[in-house]
């Protein structure tokens, strides 16, 4: 599925020109979309479309971004503004819904925040998301993403394909990441953020004030020694485990 939505000034449709080139090679859909309700109601198609089947998939966008989403023009130029976590839930509903794990494209300058499109304790709804980090050619990025669809579709390794399409295109500054990689990117994100001092003196305090709200009456000495207990930096090994098995559900 490649989904498109450019300004009327970009006079190359990157989207159009890539689902063309992999026509007859590489079934594909080609979407152009110029609201974020009409970009919802495409990804709810999808999510129907590709429900009870157990085939590869790719949703591909090709649209202009930033660091917190990317933008939905119409034919006047009037533009919307999608948020990266609105994306994350969407495709955590297809996850939900089909049970399988699609790759992600962004051909977007400065294609993605990959923080934003993954959570802590939640199912990574991703088998990969590629994108770049910075503002890219669009023509460099159609020929990029034919070659790297069609060395995945005839069977190349993940990383030698990476690598040779960082190789061959260098302006894009292609990157793909994998799963494994989302995991270990998502527990190191929550590590430096939910489990220091300051983040774990402040968990503390909510959990008080909330079961106090509950019941009504003072937490006890008891009760606070089983937190802190709960909140030790010894138990981060638990948070890991609960983590990982969250993360690949």
């Amino acid at each position: 599925f490649i989904i498109q939505s450019l300004a009327s000034t970009d006079k190359f449709k990157s989207g159009l020109e890539l689902s063309q080139k992999l026509d007859g090679i590489i079934a594909n859909t080609f979407i152009n979309v110029e609201t974020r309700t009409e970009l919802f109601e495409h990804i709810e198609m999808i999510k129907a479309q590709v429900t009870n089947t157990n085939a590869r998939y790719v949703i591909h966008f090709d649209c202009h971004g930033n660091e917190d989403g990317i933008g939905i023009f119409d034919t006047f130029d009037n533009a919307e503004f999608v948020e990266w976590e609105a994306f994350r839930l969407l495709f955590r509903e297809i996850y939900t819904n089909t049970h399988t794990r699609p790759i992600i494209s962004f051909s977007s300058c400065k294609g993605f925040n990959v923080m934003k499109l993954i959570a802590a304790f939640e199912p990574c709804p991703y088998d990969v998301i590629t994108g770049s980090l910075i503002n890219i050619p669009f023509e460099d990025s159609v020929d990029a993403y034919f070659n790297f669809y069609t060395n995945m579709n005839n069977g190349m390794a993940f990383v030698q394909n990476w690598e040779e399409i960082r190789r061959t295109y260098p302006k894009i500054n292609f990157i793909a990441i994998q799963s494994n990689l989302l995991f270990e990117m998502a527990w190191e994100s929550y590590f430096k953020t939910q489990l220091t001092p300051q983040a774990i003196k402040e968990r503390r305090t909510k959990i008080i004030a909330e079961v106090e709200q509950i019941t009504k009456v003072p937490v006890t000495p008891q009760q606070l020694a089983v937190l802190d207990i709960g909140l030790s930096p010894g138990q981060a090994g638990d948070d890991y485990k609960r983590f990982r098995d969250k993360f690949y559900s």
